[in-house]
């Protein structure tokens, strides 16, 4: 019975975004395998004009994303808990139309607590990108890139593909993900920090990027970081559904 409800919940959906087509509008669903989650968008131009989560638990719309363009997606597996099926981390990367301001979705879910979180969190290229893949070697760990370098002494706003930016360790748990001072993975980012900041020719940056590797070091203690840092986590839920098995 209950599948039977979601079915009809999902085709009902679609028949509405359908009824409501035109030649340039359409219906997108994105899916992660392993898992029974599919993001249906319906957009126009590119402009997403509704949004919803499907899950086992039902339908749910996303209103915070609608009037964004989809960018991509990409996804990862984790093993946050005692079973053997992959924990999923799925980024969708999102534009607001007439921006260059970009925010990511983040969808995590662990499977032996049958739960699945949503966030959004402000997304942008930085400096990190020139580097060959990051750090981590945690299984039940994540990173995430921050857009701008936290506003250190009275520095403003730096952000872009030049800035070298903060990166947040999250760690993935049956509760959700949340914030972590993971060390092994900050001690191997405080190399590359300290080589940013000794080639470094602007005074104010160089005097940011070691406050940057003053946060990575207290980090790579078991430390949370400075206040800068934690008000530049721009993180926020915005969902958690969770069904029966």
């Amino acid at each position: 019975m209950r599948d039977g409800k979601i079915m009809l919940s999902i085709t009902l959906i679609f028949v509405l975004c359908l009824l409501a087509r035109q030649s340039h509008a359409y219906v997108k669903a994105l899916t992660a395998p392993g898992h029974p989650l599919v993001l249906i968008l319906d957009q126009e131009d590119n402009i997403i004009r509704k949004a919803f989560l499907r899950s086992p638990e039902g339908v749910r719309p996303l209103k915070q994303i609608e009037q964004h363009t989809l960018l991509s997606d990409s996804y990862i597996f984790l093993n946050a808990d005692s079973d053997f099926l992959g924990d999923l981390v799925w980024r969708i990367e999102l534009r607001k139309p007439k921006s260059e301001e970009t925010i990511s979705l983040w969808i995590t879910s662990v499977t032996e607590a049958t739960t699945v979180w949503l966030a959004l969190a402000p997304a942008g290229s930085s400096l990190w990108e020139i580097f060959p893949a990051l750090p981590n070697g945690r299984e039940d760990v994540f990173l995430y890139i921050a857009p701008q370098l936290p506003e250190y002494r009275a520095l403003g706003k730096k952000s872009g593909p030049e800035t070298l930016t903060f990166i947040y360790t999250m760690l993935l748990t049956k509760n959700g993900p949340k914030l972590a001072a993971i060390p092994e993975i900050y001690t191997k980012l405080l190399p590359l920090a300290a080589l940013v900041r000794k080639a470094q020719e602007d005074k104010s940056l160089e005097e940011a990027y070691g406050e940057l590797f003053n946060d990575f070091n207290r980090m790579a203690c078991g430390n949370m970081p400075s206040r800068e840092a934690m008000n530049n986590f721009l993180w926020e839920r915005i969902l958690t559904v969770r069904w029966k098995r």
